[in-house]
């Protein structure tokens, strides 16, 4: 989404108050009259016009399985974005500035990062709440174009001028770099639920595992649901199963069948583990470790047909450890040319 700043001007109010700017508006849209202008203020409104056109044309998620409706949205779209493109630039050249900072965010949607920092390096430091904006917009475009040294200056310098937010911009930027003190000061800094949960994950990573629970608790007291799969994940890495079950259970993340059904096996509850795996597979035909322990618990209850077929699976995905089980087997049945084939393949694999 466009972010806009305007003190000075309530469009709405003006386009409310005003239908024969409305209609002329319409009408240059509808290419009914020429679109040159000497007032400044109807350039700045046919803009202002077009993206309010836009964000009320934008329904993509809703329109996502109708092909016919979402490139007709995605056509708009485009067309609207090109139109406020056109009408922000007469704006900026009869005076208002300020519109340098809507053209960097629509060329940022477009993907054309580079000139989108040509407009926004051009907000005047007089106009202390956009240039604040424009600071970490730069920082956030930096970033992106993985200009680490000058997104760390631009963040920073958002934070000196009052932008809460880039806190955590910054300790996620230091986190990536592996500088965990230096993110665990900024996201403490930052007092949002985005951060918190960032805390969380901080502590995980480092194996702070009391204060990871902490944060994680926190984060799931505000409803997030991503911490509590990985509450439930950190709680699997570190062996408690019991813990781990209680949090994967209420998780609405899939995968979670997956961690319970390993749960089961190594309970040896391998009912509970069939019908958790095999949950898991038909959610998500990537979870290679599941057709894995789908073998695994089929060959020890002598299904080995059913465990071959499991492991294949998995070697399908070079699964080194699935390789290796179904060399044993075809080893074990005396089939010396798959045991062989299976053999070579895990020797080929095992130091990958």
């Amino acid at each position: 989404m466009i972010h806009m700043f305007y003190e000075f001007i309530n469009i709405e109010d003006v386009l409310k108050n005003n239908p024969n700017l409305v209609q002329h508006i319409t009408n240059i849209a509808s290419g009914m009259i020429e679109d040159s202008y000497d007032n400044n203020l109807l350039a700045h409104c046919a803009a202002m016009y077009y993206i309010n056109a836009n964000q009320s044309s934008n329904s993509v998620e809703k329109h996502r399985d109708n092909s016919k409706s979402f490139s007709k949205i995605m056509e708009d779209k485009v067309y609207f974005l090109h139109s406020a493109e056109k009408y922000f630039k007469m704006s900026i050249k009869n005076g208002y500035y300020q519109d340098n900072y809507n053209i960097g965010m629509i060329y940022k949607i477009r993907g054309k990062l580079e000139m989108a920092l040509e407009y926004l390096y051009n907000i005047d430091e007089a106009d202390d709440f956009l240039y604040m904006n424009a600071i970490y917009e730069i920082g956030l475009i930096h970033e992106n174009l993985e200009n680490f040294k000058e997104a760390e200056e631009y963040y920073l310098k958002s934070i000196e001028l009052g932008l809460i937010r880039a806190n955590c911009n910054l300790g996620v930027l230091y986190f990536n770099q592996q500088k965990y003190e230096l993110a665990e000061k900024y996201f403490k800094n930052d007092s949002s639920d985005l951060s918190i949960y960032n805390l969380a994950i901080l502590y995980d990573t480092i194996n702070k595992y009391d204060l990871a629970e902490e944060y994680y608790l926190k984060s799931i007291a505000n409803d997030n649901m991503n911490a509590v799969f990985d509450l439930a994940v950190m709680f699997f890495a570190i062996e408690k199963y019991e813990e781990a079950l209680k949090y994967f259970k209420t998780s609405t993340n899939t995968k979670s069948y997956y961690y319970i059904g390993v749960i089961k096996y190594k309970e040896n509850d391998f009912p509970s583990a069939l019908k958790y795996l095999l949950k898991s597979i038909r959610c998500s035909h990537m979870l290679v470790d599941s057709y894995y322990y789908l073998g695994l618990i089929y060959e020890k209850e002598n299904k080995e047909e059913d465990a071959i077929k499991y492991y294949k699976k998995a070697s399908e995905y070079n699964h080194v450890d699935a390789i290796y089980n179904l060399a044993s087997i075809y080893h074990k049945n005396d089939n010396v040319i798959m045991s062989k084939f299976y053999f070579n393949l895990f020797n080929r694999y095992k130091n990958d």
